[in-house]
């Protein structure tokens, strides 16, 4: 299947975010499959860094591709990764929020 230069570009960018994500976070294989939690987190920690949503979900599909041309599960399938994408898509409210990353 072949992508359009522009779209192996975004995959790029955003793998490599992911990668930094895990590296932050003291990921001990920051090239392993990743799980439900890891992209749930890397979605939180986007949408608190106000990454528009069109970003975010262009990362996680970014994710999503990288899983499926290795023959991996694809935690990008999960129910909860799908329900932070739609969540990520919303402002936060002015209450405090607390940290979503431990």
């Amino acid at each position: 299947m072949a992508w359009a230069p522009r779209t192996l570009q975004m995959y790029e960018v955003g793998l490599t975010a992911f990668r930094n994500f895990r590296a932050e976070y003291d990921c001990p294989d920051i090239n392993a499959a990743a799980n439900t939690i890891d992209v749930t987190r890397f979605i939180a920690s986007l949408s608190l860094q106000n990454r528009a949503p069109s970003t975010i979900s262009a990362y996680v599909s970014a994710i999503s591709y990288w899983h499926k041309t290795l023959g991996l599960a694809d935690p990008c399938e999960d129910f909860r990764v799908k329900k932070a994408l739609k969540g990520g898509s919303k402002k936060p409210n002015d209450t405090e929020l607390g940290n979503p990353l431990l």
